[in-house]
């Protein structure tokens, strides 16, 4: 058997055996796209990224490729496809900013097993008329337009998981990172080429190749304007933080990442507003007491050992410094403009809380919990089920405000029934008890009877994975012997 024949057997078998794992591929793709995001969560609106994995057809055609150009050196073995064909499952890091691409590769760096040396890629599509040989003997070779830009251009890393997944067997990843506007010009000039124009004409490629020049121009001004941002962002002691991006920049800057968490930048912020702490003098104070830039802390160490080691962001962190360090008194005046008292020198507020109060500090704070801490959420969820199913009151309560339309009606400032009444007391007596043993309820109840609430009613929605989850463990029966509780 030639060794030609053997290679197209081995191509044949490896195809076959892609065909059977794409889900595999796919599943691999999306983890090292999550391993990114989670990797960039302390720099808000710095990118976005895809994933892919390269459909049959794409395969195909990039094996029949290289099968031509290693003519003298056919494939001996699977193996060898998967060391030659690096792209078959691709990441996409597309910034917003060129200049932010030293902090993305860092993070690929300190995230995955970086294999060689990164690859500067500068290119365009293959025309099809580039891709025919001229096999006909004096057929004059056609003169190829003198490209004034380079088109594509991004730096690829090849990429092996430090942990692997389930069924991994070493399998390289390609990570490009590249500007958006370089990803929507690269997309651009694929369709263009490929499906649209066929083969194009001299004025065609001069109209494209401009259009790629206007892409690099692009990306040379928001270079700058990155670096007038930058200097026009840097806030003296005094300023306050405008929104929350305004915040996230100024973590960046203070904080190591891997502490900075991009979804718990929104609860800092209501925070900081609410206790009047929203200032940079005020918040680096909290900051060097917290001590970031040391990879151990006291103070760090015991709230993490409080919250039973759970994954805490550096904004959890921040906001429980603050908590712990306000008299009774002082939280009791915050609480009272949540209430809807007055501030004075005794504490009374106007009114009991009204039942709207209620439903927003209950919603809030099932919400907080089970977004706050994404690599715990199954803890989150064991935990509400053993205080909330510990009595059948309870678990028709959580049920209630975890499935029923009437929490929004309450928001929205619809008449309060008895029932709801009723769920709304066993929702708050529960909270109130198990914030006794729990830190990370308490956490969470805390900051949201002082008017940390999420948008509401927008965002109840949020609690439909909490609603799936609880679901789920019911039906795997996971979650037994919880003590009981009376409502």
């Amino acid at each position: 058997m030639s060794a030609q024949l053997m290679s197209d057997m081995i191509i044949d078998a490896f195809v076959k055996n892609y065909e059977q794992q794409c889900d595999y591929y796919e599943r691999l793709a999306k983890h090292v796209e999550k391993l990114c995001e989670t990797g960039l969560e302390r720099y808000p609106r710095h990118s976005y990224i895809t994933s892919r994995v390269k459909t049959l057809s794409s395969l195909r055609r990039k094996l029949a490729e290289r099968q031509r150009e290693r003519s003298r050196s056919p494939y001996q073995n699977e193996e060898e496809i998967k060391d030659d064909i690096v792209d078959i499952v691709g990441v996409r890091i597309s910034l917003y900013f060129p200049n932010s691409a030293s902090v993305v590769e860092k993070m690929i760096e300190d995230t995955l097993s970086v294999v060689g040396a990164p690859k500067q890629i500068e290119g365009r599509v293959k025309e099809k008329d580039d891709e025919r040989k001229d096999y006909i003997s004096g057929q004059e070779a056609k003169k190829p337009y003198d490209w004034k830009f380079p088109g594509y251009t991004a730096k690829h890393f090849r990429v092996r998981l430090l942990r692997p997944i389930k069924g991994y067997k070493g399998e390289m990843v390609e990570i490009q990172v590249v500007s958006a506007l370089a990803h929507v010009w690269s997309e651009l000039e694929h369709e263009i080429v490929y499906k649209v124009m066929d083969n194009p004409t001299e004025d065609q490629k001069r109209m494209l190749d401009s259009l790629n020049g206007l892409v690099r121009t692009g990306e040379v001004i928001l270079e700058q304007l990155q670096q007038i941002s930058a200097k026009s962002n840097t806030l003296k002691d005094s300023d306050q933080f405008d929104n929350k991006y305004n915040l996230g920049a100024y973590l960046a800057d203070c904080i190591p990442q891997g502490s900075v968490k991009r979804r718990s930048i929104t609860v800092l912020f209501k925070f900081l507003r609410i206790a009047n702490l929203n200032s940079a003098r005020e918040l680096s104070q909290k900051i060097g007491a917290l001590g970031f830039e040391q990879k151990t802390n006291q103070t760090r160490e015991k709230t993490k050992a409080r919250f039973l080691d759970f994954d805490l962001s550096a904004s959890i962190y921040i906001i429980d410094y603050i908590l712990g360090g306000l008299t009774e008194r002082d939280y009791s005046e915050i609480e009272a403009r949540a209430i809807g008292g007055k501030e004075g020198d005794e504490y009374v507020p106007s009114d009991p809380p009204s039942w709207l109060y209620k439903c927003k500090v209950i919603i809030s704070t099932l919400i907080w919990l089970w977004e706050l801490f994404p690599e715990n959420q199954m803890e989150i969820t064991c935990g509400l089920k053993e205080h909330f199913y510990a009595s059948e009151n309870g678990r028709k309560s959580l049920k209630w405000a975890l499935g029923s339309i009437t929490p929004t009606n309450i928001i929205d400032n619809r008449p309060v029934g008895e029932v709801d009444q009723a769920h709304l007391s066993c929702l708050w007596h529960v909270f109130e008890s198990s914030s006794e043993k729990v830190e990370v309820f308490k956490f969470a109840f805390k900051i949201s009877k002082i008017g940390v609430w999420r948008e509401l009613p927008e965002d109840i929605s949020q609690l439909e994975m909490l609603r799936m989850s609880l679901k789920i463990m019911e039906e795997e029966e996971v979650g037994d012997g919880f003590r009981p509780m009376e409502c």
